[in-house]
């Protein structure tokens, strides 16, 4: 994940993200597995979620709105290559996230 999050940083905007990832789909680059990972990482997060694996306070307490501010990056992306259907459960997720104020923390 390292790597994908360095390469991701690299990109200026979530629309030159998007092309990036698209042009490297299209010439099935090394790098369009790199992005996917962190695509991956967070649509089993959210299926984890989903099934009872995990609580969604347990989401919020490690992400938070750090997880919207991914599936706002990587929006763009995922409509290019496909719509929210292509990852839904990363959507899932980011929709139950905090968008402001505090998290809620165990016992409070």
């Amino acid at each position: 994940m390292i790597e994908t999050r360095r390469l991701v940083a690299g990109y200026k905007s979530p629309e030159a993200l998007r092309d990036a990832l698209t042009h490297s789909v299209e010439h099935n680059d090394v790098a369009a597995y790199v992005m996917f990972r962190e695509l991956d990482f967070f649509e089993q997060l959210g299926a984890l979620e989903a099934y009872g694996a995990i609580s969604i306070d347990l989401v919020r307490a490690l992400l938070g709105e750090r997880l919207v501010d991914r599936w706002e990056l990587w929006s763009p992306a995922i409509d290019a290559i496909g719509g929210p259907d292509v990852y839904p459960m990363f959507k899932q997720i980011a929709d139950r996230m905090p968008t402001d104020g505090p998290t809620a923390k165990p016992g409070a």
